[in-house]
Formats: structure tokens, sequence, C-alpha cells
């Protein structure tokens, strides 16, 4: 079944117009949070609209981390999202600072957040998507971090264990399952420990913990992903593990990387070659169709959303690499007004060479590195509409055939291009939204 995500009214929102009296911010007050959502160049209704939406995401963090935490109580919190990013810089430069731009801070007191919205989609694309998966996740990981502060010991002196619990909410809310194919940040976070695992690599588990603190956005990346992972093993190994390794009382006189382990051993054991075992049968298993190359791409209702902006490229490719000889992706694809999807299939560190899908037309493109810019090799109709799924074939022989529907599309010569490099699909405007994606290999070889 072909499931196509409901789309807010883009036409509601675009005919509102801006006051010069409107505040800078919405506010919007549930139970225990406070949502302030700030944004200049937002249309007024649509920024009405992202503050609801962050609220309930906000508060949907809530039950779920009093369950973790067997415990009800906790102080109310407030969390700041920023559509603009120097208003946001300004707070930040006001904090402690740290070696990097962060996109996400707690203030002193365990109560309040900022949060900087990425990526920045216009307003059509928001009026019609809404907040980002990303931006979604970062509201979670800051209101259930704050609770988890307020009230355990250990997590208050230790921040980093507090981050390990709010993973485990996030988890628990998109991916209670622990699939492939359901939140694709969810299976980047665990690809390079995938990959080690497959191929009999040591993870060195023990020293997870033992990681300084980031100094870049790349650092920070790889410090949530082996939080999550560790969340992932001390739920596998007790659903009350919470209760045990933030309720210690760590001792004032010990160093806070001995606190760690000793409370993350209350759960795990002190063998933690035993508990790097257990880690990498949980990471075994079936692997995603989809890698994430930029964080502007997320599993949607059944089918994978990518939507990037003029800044940020929104990138994914295949996992499977393209069978030797002759093969074929098909699926089926729904394009925005506006959108340039494209399927890089060639490439190398002068060329990229990329079949474009346009509304109403295919473009066989290529990009020369050096030189900075874009060809045309081919154009050709297309019975491709706006927000209408489509089925295509795309097919790599000596040279290129491309079906849409039942009708072939385009042909063109490869030029001896090597076309077995992992398929990445990309865009920088619009959204597009890909189902049912399947690689294979096209009987007869070339």
């Amino acid at each position: 079944m072909r499931v196509v995500p409901a789309m807010w009214s883009v036409v509601s929102v675009c005919c509102a117009t801006l006051s010069a009296q409107e505040e800078p911010f919405v506010e919007r007050v549930g139970d225990k949070v406070v949502v302030r959502l700030y944004g200049d160049e937002l249309l007024p209704e649509l920024r009405a609209r992202l503050a609801d939406e962050a609220l309930a995401v906000a508060e949907s963090a809530l039950p779920v981390t009093y369950k973790l935490l067997a415990s009800q109580r906790s102080d109310a919190v407030k969390v700041h999202v920023h559509f603009d990013e120097a208003p946001f810089r300004e707070v930040e430069a006001k904090q402690a600072r740290v070696g990097y731009a962060r996109e996400q801070f707690v203030v002193a007191g365990n109560v309040e957040a900022h949060v900087l919205v990425r990526p920045r989609w216009k307003n059509g694309v928001l009026a019609a998507l809404g907040l980002s998966a990303v931006t979604k996740d970062t509201i979670v990981l800051q209101v259930a971090g704050m609770v988890v502060r307020q009230r355990q010991p250990a997590a208050e002196r230790d921040p980093w264990l507090a981050e390990v619990a709010a993973f485990a909410v996030l988890e628990q809310l998109r991916n209670p399952g622990g699939k492939v194919d359901v939140d694709i940040a969810y299976d980047a976070r665990r690809s390079p420990a995938r990959w080690m695992v497959a191929n009999q690599r040591a993870l060195g588990f023990r020293e997870w913990c033992a990681m300084p603190d980031a100094n870049s956005l790349a650092e920070l990346a790889e410090q949530q992903a082996r939080q999550a992972m560790i969340a992932q093993l001390l739920t596998a190994k007790s659903s009350g593990w919470a209760r045990r390794v933030l309720g210690r009382a760590p001792k004032s006189s010990e160093p806070m990387l001995v606190g760690r382990r000793a409370a993350l051993e209350l759960v795990l054991g002190k063998d933690w070659g035993r508990a790097e075992e257990q880690l990498a049968k949980l990471l075994r298993g079936e692997l995603p169709t989809w890698a994430l190359e930029t964080e502007a791409a997320e599993w949607r209702q059944g089918g994978l959303l990518v939507a990037g902006d003029a800044m940020m490229r929104a990138g994914v490719k295949l996992v499977a690499e393209p069978p030797a000889g002759g093969y074929a992706v098909s699926g089926t694809v729904t394009v925005s007004e506006g959108c340039d999807l494209r399927w890089e299939f060639a490439y190398d560190e002068t060329f990229v060479a990329a079949l474009l899908f346009y509304e109403g037309q295919l473009s066989l493109q290529h990009y020369d590195v050096k030189a900075r810019k874009w060809s045309t090799l081919a154009n050709r109709k297309a019975p491709i509409e706006p927000g209408k799924p489509v089925a295509y074939r795309i097919e790599f022989r000596d040279t290129l055939r491309v079906m849409i529907g039942d009708q072939e599309a385009l042909t063109a010569p490869l030029k001896g291009w090597d076309v077995h490099r992992p398929l990445k699909v990309c865009s920088n405007s619009g959204y597009a939204i890909l189902q049912e994606t399947r690689l294979e290999p096209l009987p007869g070889g070339k």
C-alpha cells in the first residue's frame, strides 16, 4: 500500500501576512512544559501551528520519562525553539562556552533549554511538512534530560548519564521495537558499530563511557550514538535499569568517570567484555535500506522523506551496493512542486552524473567538480505530477533506461561511467517521498 503523508494546507498559511505588532515568539503552555517558538520569517498562522506541534512533541517526552524513572515528579520546564540562528547564538554566547557552535543547550537549573531548528525549510515546505524529525528529536532529548537531571543524584552530578536516559526515552517514542527502516536517525546512530560487528572488529565498549567532552558536532554525534546504544543495552538487561543507575548516590570524593562506570556496572556487571558481546548481538541482523548522509531526511508514514533547503542538501544513499553487471532500481516517488530530486549514480573526485526528477520532466546531468558547474546531457518530458505517487524504474546497462509508469521516458549512453558505487538520492529544494525502493540485478548481465 502506498502511503502519502497528510499535508497541511499551504494555501491557508501562505495567505497570511505578518503583523508589525506580532510578538517575537509564540508561547504555548502545557501542564509541565512551556514552549516559546521564535521565527521572524515565519508567517503568523504557520508560527502558531508549529508552536502547537512543538508543545505536543515536548509533552510526549514526559510520560515516557516518568515511567523510566518510576516517578511523576518534576519541575516545569521551558523550551525555546529558534528558527533564526542569530538570536539563538546571542543566547548561546551568554552560556558556558564549548569548542564548537551548538544546536541545543540547557541553561543552569535544568528548567530551560534552547533548540535551533534544522534544516531551515522555507514557509511552503514547513507548511506542508511541519517540524523536521531532527528538530522534534532534539526537543524530546532536552525535555527528558532536564527532568532526569532534576530528580536523579547520579545524573545531576554527571549529565552524561542523563543523556543516556534521554536517548532511552527518545528511542522508546520513535522506534520501540528497534526495527530498521522505521527511524533513519536510529539506523544512522548504529551504522558504524554495525559495520564493526559485521567485520568482527572490537567495539571497545568499556571505553565508550570514557570519551572526552565533544569538541565538534561530529564528535557530539559519535558520543550520542554510543549513548543511544548504551541505553539500548541497559534496557535489554533490565526494565528498571534507570532507577538503579541514576539513583546511585555518587561518593563526593570519587572521580566522575569512576562513578559513571560504577553506576553502569550495577546493571551491566563488571565484565565489560561480556557486555560488549551482548551489545554486538543486539546490533546483528537486518540492515536498513538507506544510510543518512545529512540530517535532512527521515522516515515518515511508510516512506523516506527527502527535504533539503538552499543551505542544506538532503542526502541519503542505498546501503546495498549495486550488483555486478546490469541492474535496476525501482519503486514509487512523490515530488512536491519545485522539487529537484536527483539520483547520483556515478561519481568520483572529478565529476557527478545524476538523473533528476522534476515536475513534468527528467534530466540527465553532469557536474564538473573543478569548474563547479552542472551541464545538461538530456532532457525528456515525463508524466511526473506534484503530489501524485508515480512508479519508476531506472536500468543501468551500457545505456541508461528510465521508465515512468509504463512509459519509457529516457534512454541515454552511460559514457563508460562506473555505475557500481552506492546510489545516492539528494535534493536542495522542495521535497520528495520514496517508497518501496528495490535494487535488483538485470538478467543477462550487461
